[in-house]
């Protein structure tokens, strides 16, 4: 039978190393173990990839990282530019383009990766992509997320109904929701000295 996911640690910053300095602000770097198999997930918001020389750079990196599923955000990317990530290491890509120079979500999987996804779900802003199906045998929603620059009600509102309805599901959700508690304070150019 499939087991659930254990939790084996968070990091930010680590394994991608000096690289991140110069190409995005946030990302995180989660390894779960399913059954035996262990699997490193990433979630990068990239800060836009057109520059065939950022996006190769990315790529390297989460390949010498050993990188499962990566899932980007900020792409600002349509979707005949993000088939160009789906070279080397990545067998699979499932996208939500960007509108523009706006947004933009891809989640990318390495060769080996047991993934069957059932259903796609995305809005039509290029700022969200859920992906429900059966990752290493166990049933789940895998969702990469880059949510508005303003605060808007609305968006979080029906994604609140869209994650409500998977129920019981477990849910791997990564992204940079542009959301904060105090944004006087949050948002801030001020130094804090």
């Amino acid at each position: 039978g499939s087991q659930a996911p254990a939790y084996g640690g968070s990091q930010s910053g680590g394994s991608l190393g000096p690289l991140l300095g110069c190409l995005c602000s946030i990302h995180s770097v989660i390894s779960f173990l399913f059954g035996t198999h262990p699997l490193k997930l990433v979630t990068w918001n990239v800060g836009g990839i057109h520059s065939p020389i950022k996006w190769r750079k990315i790529l390297a990196a989460l390949h010498r990282s050993h990188v499962d599923i990566a899932m980007l955000q900020e792409t600002h990317l349509s979707t005949a530019e993000h088939l160009k990530l789906q070279t080397g290491w990545v067998v699979r890509m499932y996208d939500n383009p960007a509108l523009g120079r706006k947004a933009g979500v891809v989640v990318l999987l390495q060769r080996g990766v047991d993934f069957v996804v059932d259903r796609v779900y995305q809005d039509a802003g290029g700022c969200y992509l859920l992906l429900k199906g059966r990752l290493e045998g166990l049933e789940l929603v895998l969702g990469t997320l880059y949510g508005p620059m303003v605060w808007d009600r609305t968006f979080l509102a029906a994604l609140r109904r869209l994650l409500h309805s998977f129920g019981d599901l477990p849910l791997l959700l990564g992204g940079d929701f542009n959301a904060v508690m105090d944004p006087e304070l949050d948002r801030s150019q001020r130094g804090m000295g």
